[in-house]
C-alpha cells in the first residue's frame, strides 16, 4: 500500500509529524513487525485483516530516520562498548591496587611483628633492668671511675715526684762528674810535666811537697827516669845543666821552666829534679804510703799519664799485669795500659785513689831493624823502691799530715843539699 509523500530535501533535517512523536513509536513499531508473523500463524484469517487494516492505519517513517535511528544504536553501541572496555581497564587497575594493597598489608604485618618482638625483647629488657636499678649502677661506676681516677693522679704525681728527683739526681751526678773530672785532672794530668832537650823528649812528674805554714807558692820537686835527663843533658851545650820544663794547666796555658837535677840513680833509671820557678804549693802528685804499695797485686787498675810524642800529658787507662818483672837485674811492674815513646818518666797512678804509684820507665819493641813499640807491655819502676831511695837522700818527709794519713811527701828543707 503505498502513499504518496512531498519530495525529501537531504539538505534539511526531517521534520517530524504535527504531533511530533518521539522515536519510541518507532522501535515499538518495529517491536510489533516482529511479532506479526508469529501472530500471524496463530490467528485466523479475520484476525489477520483486522491488524493489517490497523497498519495501514499507522503512519509510515521516513527513511532518514530509520539511517538516524541506526546510526544512533551504533553510537549507542559503540558508547557501550567503550564503557565497557574503560570498565574493564578500571576493573584490571582496581585488581592491581588491590593486590599492591595486599602486599602492603603483609609487608606491614609483618614490620608490626617484628616491632612486636621488639617491643617485647624491651620491656622483657626493662624488666630485668628493674631487678638492679640503673641509678644504682650509675652510682657504682662513678664510684669506680672515681677511685681509678684518684689512682691515675696519685701515679702520676708519683712519676712526676720520681721525674723531679732523677733530674735532681742526674744534675747533681753531672756536676759531680764535672768535679770529678776537674779533680782527676788536677791529681792524674795536671803533675805531668814536658821535658824537652834538642833530639829527646820525656816526661816527669811534680811532687806535692810541705810548704812552710805561710807560703801560699813553693818550688816543687819533680821525678823522672833518668835516661830522660842523661839523653837532654848530652844534648846540651856544654856546662848547660839546666833541664828544659814545660808545665801544663787546666785552661790550656803553658809554663816554660828550667829545672835543676839532684839525684839520679842509673840502675833504677830514676832522677829527682828541683824546679827552678815556683808554683802553687798544691800543685803535684802525692806519693803512696808504703803500705798501700805492699798492696799491689795483678789487676790493679791504673792510670798511664805521659807526653808521648811530644804531645800534652795523656792519660791512658789500663792493668799491672806483672809486679815482679826483671830485666837486667832490676825488679819492675809490667803494665797493660798503652804508652809510647816520650811516656818514659810519666807517672803511674792508682785509679781509685790517683796515688802515684810508680815511674814509666820502658817499653817492649819487636824487631831489630825497624824496631816495632809493643804499646801494651810498658815497664815502671815502683815507687817502693824509690821511697827507699828518696829516704836515704834525706827528701822524704814521713812527719807531715800526709804520712800520717798513710801517705807521704817531700820536705823543703832538704831541698838545700
Amino acid at each position: 500500500m503505498n502513499t504518496s509523500r512531498p519530495p525529501h530535501d537531504s539538505n534539511k533535517p526531517t521534520l517530524a509529524t504535527p504531533a511530533k512523536r518521539s522515536p519510541l513509536p518507532c522501535l515499538a513499531v518495529g517491536a510489533a513487525l516482529g511479532l506479526v508473523p508469529a501472530a500471524l500463524l496463530l490467528q485466523d484469517q479475520s484476525s489477520l485483516e483486522k491488524r493489517l487494516a490497523l497498519l495501514e492505519q499507522v503512519e509510515h517513517v521516513a527513511p532518514a530516520s530509520v539511517l538516524r535511528l541506526h546510526s544512533d544504536l551504533d553510537n549507542l553501541r559503540a558508547e557501550a562498548q567503550n564503557k565497557s572496555t574503560s570498565q574493564v581497564s578500571e576493573t584490571r587497575v582496581t585488581n592491581e591496587r588491590v593486590e599492591s594493597l595486599t602486599r602492603q598489608i603483609q609487608q606491614t604485618s609483618t614490620e608490626l611483628s617484628h616491632y612486636r618482638s621488639t617491643v617485647d625483647s624491651w620491656e622483657s629488657w626493662r624488666s630485668e633492668q628493674a631487678r638492679y636499678p640503673f641509678a644504682s649502677l650509675l652510682s657504682d661506676f662513678e664510684s669506680s671511675s672515681r677511685r681509678e681516677w684518684e689512682d691515675v693522679r696519685r701515679l702520676s704525681n708519683a712519676a712526676l715526684g720520681l721525674a723531679e728527683r732523677t733530674h735532681s739526681a742526674v744534675a747533681d751526678l753531672r756536676n759531680g762528674l764535672n768535679a770529678n773530672q776537674t779533680r782527676m785532672w788536677d791529681e792524674l794530668v795536671g803533675p805531668v810535666v814536658q821535658l824537652a832537650g834538642r833530639s829527646t823528649v820525656g816526661s816527669g812528674v811534680l811532687l806535692r811537697v810541705s810548704p812552710e805554714p805561710s807560703a801560699t807558692n813553693s818550688r816543687p820537686f819533680l821525678l823522672t827516669a833518668w835516661h830522660v835527663v842523661r839523653d837532654i843533658l848530652a844534648d846540651a851545650d856544654e856546662g848547660d845543666t839546666a833541664i828544659p820544663v814545660t808545665v801544663f794547666t787546666s785552661d790550656g796555658s803553658l809554663f816554660f821552666e828550667t829545672a835543676t837535677l839532684l839525684e839520679q840513680d842509673a840502675a833504677m833509671d830514676v832522677a829527682l829534679l828541683r824546679l827552678d820557678g815556683s808554683l802553687p804549693a798544691s800543685t803535684g802528685a802525692v806519693l803512696a804510703a808504703r803500705e798501700r804499695l805492699g798492696k799491689t797485686n795483678v789487676f790493679d787498675e791504673i792510670y798511664a799519664v805521659g807526653c808521648p810524642l811530644g804531645n800534652d800529658p795523656i792519660p791512658t787507662r789500663g792493668e799491672i799485669v806483672d809486679v815482679d818483672h826483671v830485666v837486667d837485674g832490676e825488679s819492675y811492674w809490667m803494665i797493660s795500659a798503652p804508652t809510647y815513646i816520650g811516656n818514659s818518666g810519666g807517672g803511674i797512678f792508682d785509679a781509685q785513689t790517683h796515688e802515684l804509684l810508680g815511674v814509666f820507665s820502658k817499653i817492649y819493641t819487636h824487631g831489630s831493624l825497624r824496631p816495632t813499640v809493643i804499646p801494651h807491655m810498658g815497664l815502671a819502676t815502683p815507687l817502693d823502691s824509690i821511697h827507699a831511695w828518696l829516704e836515704d837522700g834525706g827528701y822524704l818527709d814521713t812527719s807531715s799530715n800526709l804520712a800520717s794519713s798513710g801517705q807521704a811527701s817531700i820536705r823543703i828543707a832538704s831541698a838545700t843539699r
